[in-house]
């Protein structure tokens, strides 16, 4: 967005966006995963006085978070036509299927995606054997 019109247009297309879902701010925000004051910022099209400035990214996540149309508040904030777009990020996969798995086989998965999380192979989920450098699980199996 380069103008304050253009960012007062996005501003308007995402608040009545967001009141038609029956969204408050706060909830936008979390549901775009950007702050409650960024929400504002982009909401009021004002940040210091100045028009509201935002990445592709962060607007095409604003408006698919409240279900404006992603492709008008684009065009609102300067953005051209589709094809000048960069392309949409992959989703992020929130569920793995293990459902082939033995529940063994799970609670290594589990475990080892727990180490991943609280800090990678020297953490209480994975240990390292002495004399190899491959990460193996609590059960002494290598990954």
């Amino acid at each position: 967005m380069t103008n304050l019109e253009e960012s007062r247009a996005v501003g308007e297309l995402l608040r009545s966006a967001r009141e038609a879902a029956g969204l408050s701010g706060r909830g936008a925000a979390k549901a775009a995963s950007i702050s409650e004051t960024r929400w504002r910022q982009l909401e009021s099209g004002v940040n210091d006085g100045r028009p509201t400035s935002a990445p592709l990214a962060t607007l095409r996540s604003a408006a698919q978070a409240v279900g404006a149309d992603v492709a008008d508040v684009l065009r609102a904030a300067g953005f051209g036509e589709p094809e000048d777009w960069e392309p949409a990020p992959p989703p992020r996969i929130r569920q793995l299927d293990v459902s082939d798995l033995t529940p063994m086989q799970v609670a290594q998965v589990r475990g080892y995606i727990a180490g991943l999380k609280d800090g990678g192979i020297n953490s209480p989920g994975c240990q390292r054997e002495p004399s190899s450098a491959k990460p193996t699980l609590k059960t002494g199996r290598p990954v």
